[in-house]
Formats: structure tokens, C-alpha cells, sequence
């Protein structure tokens, strides 16, 4: 996306940075049991229509691809007695970071 500037007769086209939008909670909260999930996203600037690259700061919590638009994400089961979380981090070259927390409960057995 450009915009366009005028100055002193003279138009100047500058690039808008992008943007990644999280469609959605960036708060989820899932069962303890084995499960998948997808984050639906958007970016907007000079990004548009591009897939970002998404991580995870947690190896239960699993990035299985990103196509535009969707992250899809798996999670292994939590067999401890406590919550955890994990952070999947979204990237695209120019623009901040999104982020996405999971909280996965505890088995309550």
C-alpha cells in the first residue's frame, strides 16, 4: 500500500509498513487433552496478502505451518498438575510482532 504525499508540487510515494492484525482472542485457553487450533491473522500495509512465519517458545505447543491468513498450531496433552503456557510468535519482515498466548490447564486427574 502507498501513500501519496505532496510537497511543494512534487507527489512522493511512500510505503506503508505492514501490519499483522490477529483475528480473534490473542488469550486462548485450552484442555489439558492432545488438541489443534488455528490463528487467523491479516496484514495490512505494504505486507498485504503476505504469510507471516510463526514460532513457539514452548515445544508442547507445536507451529504446523502458516499458509496466508492461518497459523495452525498443535498442542500435546498436559499431564502435570500444573497450567502451562506458550507463546506463538508471528513475524513478517518490517513489521512488530503479534503475539498469541496459550494456556493449556492441567489434567485433573
Amino acid at each position: 500500500m502507498q501513500v501519496a504525499v505532496k510537497l511543494y508540487r512534487r507527489t512522493y510515494f511512500l510505503e506503508c509498513l505492514p501490519t499483522i492484525n490477529i483475528s480473534g482472542k490473542k488469550l486462548l485457553t485450552v484442555s489439558s487433552e492432545a488438541s489443534g487450533f488455528e490463528v487467523k491473522y491479516s496484514v495490512t500495509g505494504s505486507g498485504a496478502g503476505q504469510a507471516v512465519t510463526a514460532v513457539s517458545d514452548q515445544d508442547w505447543a507445536v507451529v504446523d505451518g502458516s499458509v496466508p491468513g492461518t497459523v495452525s498450531v498443535s498442542v500435546g496433552a498436559n499431564l502435570s498438575a500444573e497450567d502451562r503456557t506458550a507463546v506463538i510468535t508471528l513475524t513478517l519482515k518490517g513489521a512488530e510482532d503479534a503475539f498469541v498466548t496459550v494456556l493449556q490447564s492441567s489434567d485433573p486427574d
